[in-house]
């Protein structure tokens, strides 16, 4: 379908890297993957300790497929852990995973470069050290970046402290454009906070972001980073910077065109359009239940908000039972009560969206959620007024 097609331009890679000096301090950055846990790619840094191999040390270690750490991660208090892995293991792996790996050689001076090394490279390989991870404040690149930050006096801070053109919900959609299910659950789930612009500094979340801090930092005259080059290339790059594009026309079709197919069904036969509107109240069910879960549950805000509850609720799993309720009983007139009621709900949440002037770049999910609801209490209207 068109609507999930997104062309996403991709900037020309450094050239290779022909040589990794010694004594530097470079951030690698691995290129997104295709996988929810790699969508946003990576960040880690790599030193040499002294008579050593080159080690990589990353704040992105976990323990996959481990219930309650999925449950942590939801609630925002998952363990993650800095690791130590060296340098040659750590491009197999990305190898494997077909992703782009890219190093920034940073300009310290020696303290800085002492002071940088002594919060990390008394590890060994394989050595893992636990932290609280939150996916905002607390992850690969903010704790990469707080770092180095500490070693140059906090002038990477105080140079980016300015307001930019990116976002919490831009960077996260953009991401995610390639990956349907993912990408319109950050769209449902991504209000007006998140939609407000950042400074490059709070945007040092996402990789990307600090791929492009870095590249765009300058100390004492002097670019900080001397070098940028290839280690791995691979299919999988990084994402040329740019706003995610307005699918609300897609959207919009996408509820004409289901309201009509329910529509349309009903008016063929009424036990189709019954069994139309119990599919519509478990789409809009499931959706409103993944906002709901995100927002009461989890500790997202003020990202996952519950701006959109009104129009995409899990309220709409009560169709369901309506629809039961309709074919049992064809001229009971509570069904489509319940119906017409759960569509006033999106009415209004419709209307405080419409105040807010679509503050929450959600027009285009009240175009796909209203006709979706509509049709559907429509089609659980009581027998004695069917065709």
């Amino acid at each position: 379908m068109l609507f999930w097609l997104l062309s996403v331009a991709h900037a020309a890679p450094p050239p290779a890297c022909t040589q990794i000096e010694s004594g530097a301090a470079y951030v690698l950055t691995m290129a997104p993957g295709d996988r929810n846990e790699n969508l946003f790619g990576h960040t880690a840094l790599l030193l040499f300790p002294e008579g050593g191999e080159p080690m990589v040390y990353d704040w992105g270690h976990y323990t996959p497929g481990a219930i309650k750490d999925i449950v942590d991660f939801i609630r925002g208090e998952p363990t993650y852990y800095l690791g130590a892995t060296g340098l040659n293991r750590k491009l197999k792996k990305r190898q494997r995973d077909k992703r782009s790996v890219y190093a920034q050689r940073l300009d310290l001076s020696p303290d800085a470069l002492a002071k940088l090394s002594s919060n990390v490279d008394w590890m060994e390989a394989g050595e893992r050290q636990p932290f609280a991870y939150h996916w905002l404040h607390t992850n690969c690149t903010t704790e990469l970046l707080d770092r180095i930050d500490e070693a140059v006096g906090g002038a990477l801070s105080a140079q980016h402290a300015e307001v930019g053109d990116r976002s919490a919900a831009g960077e996260a959609l953009a991401h995610a454009a390639k990956k349907p299910l993912t990408w319109f659950a950050f769209h449902l789930g991504c209000g007006q906070t998140a939609h407000t612009p950042l400074s490059d500094w709070d945007a040092r979340f996402m990789p990307q972001a600090t791929y492009d801090l870095l590249e765009d930092t300058s100390l004492d005259g002097r670019p900080f980073v001397t070098q940028t080059c290839t280690l791995f290339d691979s299919d999988h790059d990084m994402l040329e910077t740019q706003p995610p594009p307005n699918r609300d026309g897609w959207l919009a079709l996408l509820g004409l065109l289901g309201a009509g197919a329910v529509g349309a069904a009903a008016w063929r036969r009424r036990t189709l359009g019954i069994a139309g509107a119990a599919v519509v109240g478990g789409v809009l069910g499931f959706w409103g239940f993944v906002i709901a879960f995100f927002a009461w549950f989890g500790t997202f805000a003020p990202v996952w908000t519950v701006h959109n509850l009104p129009v995409v609720s899990p309220l709409q799993w009560l169709l369901i039972p309506a629809a039961i309720g309709a074919w049992r009983t064809p001229a009971a007139t509570w069904p489509s009560r319940l119906a017409w009621g759960l569509v006033a709900l999106g009415g209004l949440g419709a209307l405080i969206a419409a105040v807010r002037g679509f503050g929450d770049h959600n027009l285009g999910v009240v175009l796909w959620a209203l006709p979706l609801s509509a049709v559907a209490a429509w089609a659980l209207r009581p027998a004695s007024v069917s065709r």
